[in-house]
């Protein structure tokens, strides 16, 4: 079931806020809060939020600022590319915004008990930033059922059709487990190859079962130049390297570690527990494939 009735309401202080928002110097740049847990805490959640976010000067995308950001994607421009990013979140856990607010979060009904997924915001936000001049446009979608390691036909048809629409790479979450990363190769541009990541899973959650503590961490390199006398940007290369959580306590606080799969799944030195680690690599084979333990990524 997808969970859009009843789940726990989830929080974060500031002390967990300055712990989450980066580590070792590296921080997020870029931050999707269109999710079923948005509106947790209602507009004062909302509002909070977005203002520590715009303080800490990372880029909130899928919830708006105002009325008129409604139906229109963000942009960030780095080494000489424009970036186009739209989002959207298949609901709010049953909670409604209250009348005249519905412009806040950018819900759709994208995961549907019957019936096709509810595209159109994604859609004008996808022609928004072709109206800026993006040169490649990435979709954030918070959808899917959780818990299944595979995406369902429907969400694979919808995804194609937003590639085929304009998104040049869909990123997605909700399931709380990894699901496939698909190359697909569109029809509108036959050079081009949209990733289609179906379920990074989760990087900070407290379960310890083998399937939940894997994740992905999806890396995508660009390339802009000319192709048959116009400007291109294309997938240069990509890499898709699984990790998974551990729990260690040091000084007698509890810590949460994130380690690379492949330094453990076959090392006889690993400290970790042997069997525990075979069983997060084995969740990674069934739905990555076995060629996450080569490739290096």
């Amino acid at each position: 079931m997808i969970g859009d009735k009843g789940p726990p309401l989830e929080c974060c202080d500031r002390a967990k806020f300055d712990i989450l928002k980066g580590h070792g110097g590296r921080r997020f740049d870029v931050l999707n809060t269109a999710n079923n847990h948005r509106f947790d805490m209602g507009l004062e959640g909302i509002e909070t939020t977005s203002r520590v976010l715009a303080e800490e000067g990372i880029l909130e995308i899928g919830t708006n600022a105002s009325p008129a950001q409604q139906g229109c994607g963000w942009v960030i421009e780095r080494d000489g590319l424009r970036i186009g990013l739209v989002s959207d979140t298949f609901g709010l856990n049953g909670h409604k915004l209250p009348a005249g607010e519905g412009w806040r979060i950018n819900v759709s009904a994208l995961s549907p008990k019957r019936g096709a997924p509810d595209l159109s915001s994604l859609k004008r936000q996808i022609d928004d930033c072709r109206a800026k001049g993006c040169d490649f446009i990435l979709a954030t979608v918070h959808w899917g059922w959780e818990f299944e390691m595979f995406p369902r036909a429907g969400q694979v048809a919808a995804a194609r059709e937003l590639a085929e629409y304009g998104a040049d790479s869909i990123v997605s979450h909700h399931p709380h487990v990894i699901q496939p990363v698909e190359t697909y190769r569109t029809a509108r541009d036959p050079d081009r190859v949209a990733v289609i990541a179906y379920s990074l899973g989760s990087l900070t959650w407290g379960f310890t079962a083998p399937h939940i503590v894997l994740s992905t961490v999806l890396n995508m390199t660009l390339a802009k130049g000319r192709v048959g006398g116009e400007t291109r940007t294309y997938l240069e290369r990509l890499s898709v390297t699984p990790v998974f959580r551990t729990h260690v306590e040091k000084d007698g606080v509890a810590l949460t570690r994130i380690e690379k799969l492949a330094d453990h799944a076959d090392a006889a030195d690993s400290p970790l527990d042997r069997d525990h680690v075979a069983q997060v690599a084995a969740h990674a084979d069934r739905v990555l494939g076995p060629g996450w333990r080569t490739q290096g990524g």
